[in-house]
């Protein structure tokens, strides 16, 4: 089976027979990935848009991609939408690879009572690339939106619509993930806890909010270990 190469560009034209590649793009296709005319190529615009693409003519600094077919993709349902305490380090890197995988709509990172290290909006456009990285590697053809919030009471607020609202936690949960998988829900918010894990008093604002606290694993988990079990748990009850 030939490999897939995929390509993000987010602002296509969707209504030309031919797309022209240049800038940091061309360079993907022509150092990176290292494709000659008459190769295929996956076009993903993050919005749910996929169209498939053979290189017509290629040059040092531009490419130019003939429209095969296009088509436009549902988004997964129902909605999982992941909040995890600021974590150290490259951590967040790798939660924000898997998440994409497996087809988080939205991630966000908050400061909670107990974080060790915070959120930094700086970081958002590296955030962002690294999701466009793993829209490219899964083919998942819709970019999660990344936040931050340096409070959890922001957080909470911000995702006051879900219709499941759960936050994981093995110490103060007497349920398990399973027992919320209502499969007529149509969106998910999961509350993952800082390194230092939820304080007591933020643990009953959840619960005033209306969020179920859960349990997922039997043992205790490491905060993005606890982010891609809880959201994978949720995509294989549907998918």
């Amino acid at each position: 089976m030939p490999q897939i190469h995929r390509l993000y560009i987010p602002d296509v034209n969707m209504h030309v027979d031919c797309i022209d590649v240049t800038g940091a793009d061309a360079k993907i296709v022509s150092q990176v990935l290292r494709l000659q005319e008459g190769d295929r190529l996956t076009v993903l615009d993050g919005r749910g848009q996929v169209i498939e693409t053979q290189i017509q003519n290629k040059v040092t600094k531009a490419v130019k991609l003939k429209k095969i077919n296009q088509q436009m993709l549902p988004k997964l349902s129902p909605s999982i939408q992941v909040s995890i305490g600021a974590l150290k380090g490259d951590k967040s890197t790798w939660v924000l690879q898997k998440l994409t995988e497996i087809g988080v709509q939205r991630i966000t990172f908050f400061d909670g009572d107990h974080s060790v290290a915070k959120t930094d909006k700086k970081k958002k456009t590296k955030y962002e690339t690294t999701c466009v990285e793993a829209l490219r590697q899964s083919g998942n053809p819709y970019l999660p939106e990344v936040d931050f919030y340096n409070s959890l009471s922001g957080c909470l607020d911000a995702h006051k619509d879900a219709d499941i609202k759960i936050c994981l936690h093995e110490k103060e949960a007497s349920s398990h993930l399973s027992e919320c998988a209502d499969k007529k829900s149509l969106s998910f918010h999961v509350m993952i806890g800082p390194e230092g894990g939820f304080s007591e008093d933020e643990i009953h604002t959840m619960q005033n909010a209306g969020y179920q606290i859960v349990r997922c694993a039997p043992y205790v988990l490491r905060a993005e270990t606890a982010a891609i079990y809880g959201a994978s748990f949720l995509r294989a009850m549907w998918n």
